[in-house]
């Protein structure tokens, strides 16, 4: 709940700074998404507060499956609350599509969309882009043998793959490769000619490999060879399992070219580009 209140409080900010009203509709039912999710947050902890830290597979499997589909219903909101003539079905299809990096849209008119509801759109695939689950074991308390379940379940990874069995560090460095990730994306984007709010928003939707844009036109609006060369580089990068990039930069090269998964990956995209 944490990781996507922080992502609509930014995109408060993200709007405040492109000069949307602070009465606008959709800063308003940022503000009251926000509440709630932290509201509703404040009551999970209350009610666990005298919870034992062990949980097993099925208990992991349902928190998982319960996180996902909160994380949907309360994303929703912004779309519902904040755009003229948005159903529920409409709104919960484009938190669903936006938080699992699906990047299927039921919107054509995003040129007409407030910048904070664009940056919430964006924001909340690169949340989804790595998991909210895993955020979770990375950044908050320690679930003992259950951080093992929830990061087997939730990651592109298994729990044997990190060293030494220490889950949550393993799980913050992934979330700290995918945070520079981000931000040599960032740069790039800028670089390339992006504004920076294009770059902020196309770099959260190019790493978490969703797909979201700014523009009805997507990527092309830009009509930039070097920015879709960037959005290519870092989609691909942002589509490699994460644990094996981490050995890599360790320079185990040898079991990361070995690997199965990885090479499959590269052969189907070399062979499909060809």
């Amino acid at each position: 709940m944490i990781p996507i209140a922080c992502g609509m409080g930014l995109s408060m900010i993200a709007g405040v700074m492109m000069g949307e009203p602070a009465n606008d509709g959709a800063m308003f039912a940022l503000a009251g998404a926000c509440a709630a999710t932290l509201l509703l947050a404040g009551l999970f902890n209350f009610l666990g507060r005298q919870a034992q830290n062990r949980i097993f597979r099925r208990e992991a499997l349902c928190a998982i499956g319960v996180g996902w589909l909160t994380a949907c219903v309360l994303g929703a909101i912004p779309y519902y609350w904040g755009l003229p003539d948005c159903d529920l079905s409409d709104a919960i299809f484009e938190s669903a599509s936006g938080i699992s990096t699906t990047g299927s849209s039921v919107f054509s008119n995003l040129d007409e969309f407030p910048p904070s509801l664009l940056f919430w759109r964006s924001i909340s695939q690169w949340i989804g882009g790595l998991g909210v689950v895993v955020f979770f074991v990375a950044l908050l308390g320690s679930l003992g043998v259950g951080a093992k379940i929830l990061f087997s379940n939730e990651s592109t990874g298994t729990a044997s793959d990190m060293d030494q069995g220490r889950i949550q560090s393993g799980a913050f460095r992934i979330l700290m490769l995918y945070l520079a990730l981000s931000g040599a994306c960032l740069i790039a984007y800028q670089i390339a000619g992006m504004s920076w709010f294009d770059a902020f928003c196309h770099t959260f939707t190019t790493v978490a490999t969703g797909g979201f844009s700014t523009h009805p036109e997507s990527i092309g609006g830009f009509n930039s060879a070097a920015i879709e060369w960037i959005c290519i580089v870092f989609m691909i990068l942002g589509g490699i399992t994460f644990v094996y990039m981490l050995r890599m930069l360790r320079g185990n090269r040898g079991a990361t070219l070995r690997n199965t998964e990885v090479n499959w990956y590269f052969g189907l995209l070399l062979t499909v580009s060809a």
